[in-house]
């Protein structure tokens, strides 16, 4: 593909390849042939392994009007103000830590118990909580700005700061409704799962999944074969 692609040895307009990637190809061998560019800088990006780590933790603004926070939940989480939290349907789960594996596990509020240990991860419906906690709030006090109101309502702190850190950021939340009764678990752990090598999926339930890591990958022994093993990571085309 490369050669028909850029056709001599000394190529360098990557803006060039970059474009004729788009119009031609799919967005795995898209991000397959960036990787692939990337690494012909190694003095470039090497140290940009120490930046793969981030910082997190939550900032608080509290000098700022209570209005302007008003309009930044109806801009930026109007994707959570959309949820009706009076349907049961839309609070059918709850998540919580096994005891045994100290993992997330889901259970069913409405047959099970144990939603008293329930996780915070219901961040569309503490942000609708709070939108309609500061509505009410600017009714009295027209003026007021966020400490003032986190004064009136201490509970409130954590979603607000959560809302002030998350909200420049385009990937901060996961802009659904984790206790819907029609949410899947899996499709929170794609994603993250293929950072660990988890290439194939295997639903078993809506409550777990099988998954295999690193499918295909060589042994040990194999390393020293003289086979070709650098395609290993890419999926075995169906035969038949």
């Amino acid at each position: 593909m490369s050669e028909r692609l850029i056709g001599h040895q000394d190529f360098t307009d990557w803006q060039w390849l970059k474009a004729r990637l788009i119009e031609r190809y799919s967005l795995d061998t898209i991000e397959t042939m960036y990787s692939l560019m990337i690494e012909l800088y190694p003095h470039l990006v090497d140290d940009m392994e120490e930046y793969l780590g981030a910082d997190e933790h939550l900032q608080l603004r509290p000098e700022i009007a209570l209005s302007e926070l008003k309009r930044t939940i109806e801009s930026q989480y109007d994707w959570a103000l959309s949820i009706d939290f009076r349907k049961p349907e839309s609070q059918h789960v709850f998540w919580y830590r096994s005891e045994e594996k100290m993992e997330p596990r889901l259970g069913e509020r409405y047959v099970e118990s144990g939603a008293d240990k329930e996780l915070p991860v219901q961040v569309a419906r503490s942000v609708k909580a709070c939108h309609a906690l500061i509505l009410s709030d600017l009714l009295l006090h027209t003026d007021s700005d966020v400490v003032h109101f986190l004064l009136r309502h201490p509970d409130q702190i954590s979603i607000v700061r959560r809302i002030q850190t998350m909200t420049p950021l385009i990937y901060g939340d996961i802009r659904a409704n984790l206790a819907d009764q029609d949410m899947q678990p899996m499709h929170l752990l794609r994603a993250k799962l293929s950072f660990f090598g988890v290439s194939k999926f295997d639903p078993k339930s809506r409550l777990w999944v099988r998954n295999t890591m690193f499918q295909g990958a060589p042994l040990i022994s194999e390393l020293d074969s003289g086979r070709d093993l650098d395609d290993w990571y890419f999926p075995v085309a169906p035969i038949g």
